[in-house]
C-alpha cells in the first residue's frame, strides 16, 4: 500500500531539480526540469549552510496549563496521539510493565525513574513545545542527518550539502536555571551574546557566518520532516542561478547567499539595520529574489498561532489563503 508520506516524498523528489518563480511574478514552481549529468554531480563541491535562529515570530502563542496542571501534562493532553506513539517507542526500547504503561497513558510520570526514559520524555515535551529548544534540537538532528552518506535518498552524494553551524543570537534575558544555554552548548550551537533587542542586523553577524548560504529561521518553530530534501532543492536552484541572492519559502524562513550579503554590506553607504534593508540593498545592487510556497522548511502548529500546511493539491485554494496569512511577516521584513 502506498502511504500519503510516500506520495509526498515522491512529489518532493520530483521537485528536487525544478526551479522556482521569481519575485514579483510568481511563487509557483516552473515545470521545466533541471537535469544534472552524473559527471556534473561527481565534480560538484559541497555546498555549506549556516543556520541563524532568531527570536519568536510575531503572533506565536505560548500555551497555558489548566489549573493544577503541569507543563508536561498540558503537552500530553494537547498531543495525545503523539504521546501514545512515544510510549510505544519507549516500551520497545526499554520494556516496562502494563501498569507503568497505563500510568503513562494517563500522564502519570511518577513511576519513571530510568534517566534514559526521563530524557526521552524531555525530548518529547521539547519537540511539542514552541520553544527555542525544539528548533535547536531539530537543526542538530538535521545536521547529523546530512552527514550520512545516504542522506536525501542518495541525492546528497552527487551534490552534497552540509549544515556546518547553528548560530543563536542570544538577545533574550538568560533563563534563570541556564538550561537553554546548557542545551545549546550540548548541541554544539554557537551562542552570540550581547545582542541588542530589536531588529536583527544580519550584516553584523558576518564574522560568525562561514557557510555559502545563510538560513534564517525563527525560534519556536519545528523543523519539517522534509527539510533536507527541500534544502537540496533550494540550494540547487541557487547554484543554477548565480544572480539569485534571496529566497523565501513564503512561510517563516529565508535563505541568503552569503557572498551577496558580504558584497552588499561592504558597499552599502548606509547600515543594513534589519532584514528588510538587506533585501532592498541586494535588489538595488542588481540581485534577484525568489520564493515558493509549496512546502515549508519549518512549521508552527495552529495551537501556537501558526497556520496549517496543506500539501494536498486539491486544497490549494485553502492553502493559498493560509499561506498568505502566514507569509505577511517575512514579506514585510523583506520589503516584497
Amino acid at each position: 500500500m502506498i502511504t500519503v508520506y510516500q506520495v509526498i516524498i515522491w512529489k518532493l523528489h520530483n521537485l528536487a531539480y525544478k526551479p522556482f518563480g521569481t519575485y514579483p511574478n510568481t511563487y509557483v514552481p516552473i515545470e521545466t526540469e533541471i537535469t544534472l549529468t552524473s559527471h556534473m554531480r561527481k565534480t560538484m563541491d559541497t555546498t555549506t549552510l549556516s543556520a541563524i535562529v532568531t527570536g519568536n515570530p510575531p503572533g506565536l502563542r505560548s500555551p497555558k496549563p489548566l489549573p493544577g496542571e503541569t507543563w508536561v501534562q498540558m503537552i500530553i493532553r494537547n498531543f495525545p496521539d503523539e504521546w501514545q506513539n512515544c510510549i510505544e517507542r519507549m516500551n520497545g526500547e526499554f520494556g516496562f510493565s502494563d501498569g507503568v504503561k497505563h500510568q503513562l497513558r494517563k500522564g502519570d510520570l511518577s513511576g519513571v525513574t530510568n534517566p534514559l526514559m526521563q530524557d526521552r520524555i524531555a525530548r518529547f515535551v521539547n519537540f511539542q513545545s514552541p520553544t527555542h529548544g525544539r528548533t535547536l534540537y531539530g537543526l542538530a538532528d538535521l545536521r547529523n542527518q546530512l552527514r550520512k552518506p545516504d542522506a536525501i535518498g542518495g541525492l546528497n552524494q552527487g551534490h552534497p550539502i552540509q549544515l556546518i553551524e547553528i548560530l543563536w543570537p542570544h538577545i533574550q534575558i538568560p533563563s534563570r536555571d541556564g538550561k537553554a544555554e546548557q542545551l545549546a552548548k550540548s548541541l554544539d550551537v554557537t551562542i552570540i551574546k550581547d545582542m541588542v533587542p530589536g531588529s536583527m542586523d544580519v550584516g553584523s553577524l558576518l564574522n560568525y557566518i562561514h557557510g555559502d548560504f545563510v538560513w534564517i529561521l525563527p525560534g519556536g518553530s519545528r523543523i519539517s520532516s522534509f527539510a533536507s530534501l527541500l534544502l537540496f532543492r533550494i540550494l540547487n536552484f541557487f547554484q543554477e542561478n548565480p544572480n539569485l541572492a534571496v529566497f523565501s519559502d513564503m512561510g517563516y524562513c529565508i535563505i541568503i547567499r552569503t557572498e551577496a550579503l558580504r558584497m552588499v554590506t561592504a558597499n552599502a553607504k548606509r547600515s543594513s539595520s534589519e532584514l528588510q534593508n538587506s533585501a532592498k540593498l541586494m535588489k538595488e545592487a542588481g540581485y534577484d529574489a525568489a520564493g515558493d510556497s509549496i512546502f515549508n522548511l519549518v512549521e508552527i502548529e495552529p495551537l501556537y498561532g501558526g497556520k496549517p500546511i496543506y500539501p494536498n493539491e486539491n486544497q490549494s485554494k485553502k492553502r493559498h489563503i493560509d499561506q498568505t496569512e502566514r507569509t505577511s511577516w517575512w514579506r514585510r521584513r523583506l520589503g516584497l
